[in-house]
């Protein structure tokens, strides 16, 4: 490549680099803020409605409603962040965080994503504490493993299991597992997992989900370990010193 193409490249980099920062900040900003503002909307039609016997099917709908606006801002959320994370822009915010809130944040959005393919979603915990962490990597990771195993572990009518523990490293420390029953991924597939290029699960395709949860559990100084789980499927481990 000559130098006038490095260049040119170069430049184009720049460009792109611009007009994707600028669409995440649109998203973040400006699209956020209007999808943000209708739950006060559906509050105040709600309330217009509440002494109202013949508006109760109407009722349930705006609550249906306000609940899918907010599984919508959560996504919206762990995508900028996630792109943060790409591009090393993130800043880490050290606090004491409640496990037990983090997994009845995470817990909603996944529960309505299983009972649409028919998998229950079993949650053991063992040790509940505070971990000194980012509440929003914690929280991104947790989304990661969790819809990962719904879409492509668990088999229509299969479980998957959650658990919270303490770490027996560390008194402090906390591991927390998501395993499932499907049908796991090739021994081959493994030692790449990570890499952030479409890997095979079965037949199913894995794209960069694993890749940006082991990103955020690195910035973390955690560590996310996928293993084979017994007699199918997988189990992700996350420890957290």
């Amino acid at each position: 490549m000559s130098d006038n193409q490095t260049v040119a490249q170069q430049s184009a980099d720049v460009q792109k680099n611009v007009l994707i920062n600028s669409y995440v900040s649109f998203l973040n900003h400006d699209f956020r803020g209007s999808l943000g503002s209708m739950p006060i909307m559906i509050e105040v039609l709600r309330r217009q409605f509440a002494d109202k016997p013949d508006f109760a099917e109407t009722l349930s709908d705006l609550e249906l409603l306000k609940r899918s606006i907010a599984d919508s801002l959560g996504i919206l959320d762990r995508f900028v962040v996630a792109y943060r994370l790409e591009n090393g822009t993130y800043s880490v915010r050290q606090v004491s965080v409640s496990v037990q809130q983090i997994i009845d944040d995470v817990l909603p959005t996944n529960n309505i994503l299983a009972t649409e393919r028919d998998v229950k979603i079993a949650t053991t915990i063992v040790a509940s504490m505070t971990v000194n962490t980012d509440r929003e990597l914690l929280k991104l990771i947790l989304n990661g493993l969790l819809s990962n195993a719904i879409l492509h572990g668990a088999r229509r009518g299969g479980q998957i299991q959650l658990t919270i523990a303490k770490s027996d490293v560390s008194q402090s420390g906390l591991i927390i597992t998501v395993s499932d029953s499907g049908p796991g991924i090739p021994a081959a597939n493994l030692p790449t997992i990570f890499d952030g290029v479409a890997g095979v699960r079965g037949k199913n395709k894995m794209k960069m989900g694993l890749h940006i949860c082991k990103m955020a559990a690195d910035i973390l100084g955690a560590k996310l370990e996928i293993q084979p789980n017994t007699p199918s499927g997988i189990v992700a481990k996350l420890s957290i010193p």
